[in-house]
């Protein structure tokens, strides 16, 4: 009776065995349905970024991803002459590009700016401005359907100081340095890279 007994409950535990593994697997299937299912090729956010703003690619690529994005970029626009070429080959299924150059070389702002917005369709334009900026910039972008990053209020003039902000190591004297050399610095780019993301959300 007790082998028999025994002989018995082995096909159970073996039944068990199998709905626990098999409840394990599915409940992991569902999951990680999403990120199977996704393609690695999609992408939200495309970045138009010029060489004079690589400074804040790390700190930009990783802010946005933080918020859950997925991003590209284009290769670097040598002006803004250059931005509504770039923009014919974004991807299908983006829904934002940031946008940042040079000034414009042999060609008209307004003009860049139209086509850019035009070619950019139902995406969210971001256009990113800094304090070097020439001013034909800043007038061209006035009454245009974009969003602007005025990063003037976190980075200051080229030449000066700026108070820490929450998230920086700050010295003694309560201030940093987000230029240097007329250029920005990684402080500088960390600053940047922050308020794209809250212009992108």
């Amino acid at each position: 009776m007790t082998t028999g007994g025994l002989r018995d409950s082995r096909p159970r535990s073996i039944l068990a065995t199998v709905v626990i593994v098999a409840t394990v697997a599915l409940g992991l299937l569902v999951w990680w349905w999403p990120a199977l299912t996704s393609r690695p090729t999609d992408v939200d956010v495309e970045l138009v970024i010029g060489s004079g703003l690589s400074v804040a690619d790390q700190s930009i690529d990783r802010r946005l991803r933080e918020e859950g994005f997925r991003i590209s970029r284009t290769p670097r626009p040598l002006d803004w002459c250059s931005i509504p070429e770039l923009l014919d080959d974004l991807r299908p299924e983006s829904t934002r590009v940031v946008v940042w150059a040079e000034s414009p070389v042999g060609c008209d702002l307004g003009d860049a700016l139209d086509q850019a917005v035009e070619r950019a369709g139902d995406r969210r334009v971001i256009v990113v401005h800094l304090p070097t900026d020439d001013e034909v910039i800043v007038s061209a972008l006035d009454g245009r359907d974009v969003v602007v990053v005025d990063t003037r209020r976190l980075l200051g003039a080229p030449d000066g100081t700026m108070e820490c902000v929450w998230w920086e190591d700050c010295p003694a004297n309560g201030r940093v340095e987000p230029w240097r050399d007329g250029r920005l610095d990684s402080i500088g780019g960390e600053r940047v890279a922050r308020m794209i993301v809250t212009a992108t959300l």
